[in-house]
């Protein structure tokens, strides 16, 4: 009833020895396995997350150095960050317009500023070219007898002159 018979030659140090070596490789395999994994899950988050990170970071540099017209090199972005990438740029934009707006403000207000001061000033020295003028006319008749004459036309020449000055520096200092 015998068909054949197998004779085998294991001891048990020969099938542990076998198992150790199969340890090992299943083990290396493994680890090699792990090493892949991080490597290219490092690779894509590189890739996808960190890259475009990293570009518009250059370009927030970029804009705090003053090159406000930078733009990001290369590349297509992920969806959100896209988003942040033209969302930057909006701020940029806006900030740079704000920025010229007050600018333009400020040296709006320093130029009506200067017309107040200027027409304040111009007020106050007509106010005594007046008087000076009026007491001239007042007291033409006295000084036409001792015979000042010409230094009373020189007085009304001068102050004629200084009124049109004052009459210029208001109209400077009225709103355009």
């Amino acid at each position: 009833n015998r068909i054949g018979t197998v004779r085998l030659l294991v001891t048990p140090k020969g099938v542990e020895r076998d198992l150790r070596a199969l340890f090992v490789r299943i083990v290396i395999a493994i680890v090699a396995v792990d090493l892949l994994l991080i490597f290219s899950t490092y690779f894509l988050l590189w890739r996808i997350v960190l890259g475009p990170l990293v570009k518009i970071e250059r370009y927030a540099v970029a804009v705090r150095d003053g090159a406000a017209a930078a733009t990001i090199a290369g590349g297509v972005f992920p969806r959100e960050i896209e988003s942040l990438r033209s969302s930057i740029e909006a701020m940029v934009a806006l900030l740079g317009a704000r920025y010229a707006e007050l600018r333009r403000l400020r040296r709006t207000e320093k130029m009506a500023a200067m017309g107040l001061l200027v027409a304040g000033v111009a007020h106050e020295v007509r106010n005594p070219l007046f008087g000076m003028s009026a007491m001239l006319d007042a007291y033409s008749q006295e000084l036409n007898h001792l015979e000042l004459t010409e230094f009373s036309a020189g007085l009304r020449v001068e102050i004629e002159r200084l009124k049109h000055l004052m009459t210029d520096l208001l109209e400077f200092g009225k709103p355009i």
